[in-house]
C-alpha cells in the first residue's frame, strides 16, 4: 500500500527576502503557514523587537514545534516561515520523530524541505522599508551574521533543499508556481 506524503517546508533566508511573501501566496486549504514573526509578536508583544538571544527564542520554537505536530496530525501540510539560519534551529524544526510515529501508524509519510530565498541588498532593504521594518531588519541582519551557516551545509536526514534566488517582488507568482512545482 502506497502512503500518502505531507510536506513539512521550511524557509530559510535574512529578513526581507520573501518568506513571510511567499507563504501568504502558498497558504491555502492544504497548507498552514507558522510564522515565527507573528508568534514572536503575539508572545513578546511590545518587546518582540528585543529579545534576548537564544534564550528568549526558544519558547517561539517550542510553540512554533507545538503547532507543527498538531496540524500535521490534521493531515495538513506546514510551512515554517522563519530565518532557520543555523543548523541548530532547522534541527529543531526538522526533528520530527514523535509526529512521525503517528504518522506511520495512520499510513502517512512525511516530506521535508528546506528552502533558501534570496534577494540583493536593495530588494531586501526596499521591502523592509515598506513593511516599516527597515532598521529592526537590519538589525536583525547583524546579529544573526554572526552565526548564519549556509543551507548547503545543512545534510539533515531526509530534507530536500530548493533555492529561489533573487525572488523580486514581481516575480513572487513565478516563485510560488516553481515550489508547487518541485514539490
Amino acid at each position: 500500500m502506497k502512503k500518502n506524503k505531507l510536506k513539512l517546508i521550511v524557509f530559510t533566508g535574512w529578513p526581507g527576502d520573501g518568506k513571510s511573501e511567499l507563504s501568504n501566496k502558498i497558504e491555502n486549504n492544504s497548507y498552514s503557514i507558522i510564522s515565527i514573526d507573528d508568534l514572536r509578536k503575539e508572545m513578546y508583544e511590545e518587546k518582540h523587537n528585543q529579545l534576548n538571544y537564544p534564550e528568549e527564542w526558544c519558547p517561539i520554537w517550542s510553540e512554533a514545534i507545538l503547532q507543527r505536530d498538531r496540524i500535521l496530525s490534521l493531515n495538513k501540510n506546514v510551512i515554517i516561515d522563519s530565518c532557520a539560519h543555523t543548523k541548530r534551529i532547522r534541527d529543531f524544526y526538522f526533528n520530527t520523530s514523535k509526529i512521525e510515529k503517528i504518522l506511520n501508524f495512520r499510513d502517512l509519510s512525511l516530506n521535508k524541505y528546506l528552502v533558501n530565498l534570496t534577494v540583493k541588498d536593495e530588494e531586501r532593504h526596499k521591502r523592509l522599508e515598506l513593511d516599516g521594518d527597515l532598521i529592526a531588519g537590519k538589525q536583525s541582519i547583524k546579529r544573526m551574521q554572526k552565526e548564519f551557516q549556509e543551507p548547503e551545509m545543512y545534510l539533515g536526514p531526509d530534507t530536500n533543499l530548493i533555492f529561489l534566488e533573487n525572488n523580486t517582488l514581481e516575480d513572487q507568482l513565478n516563485c510560488k508556481d516553481y515550489l508547487m512545482n518541485k514539490l
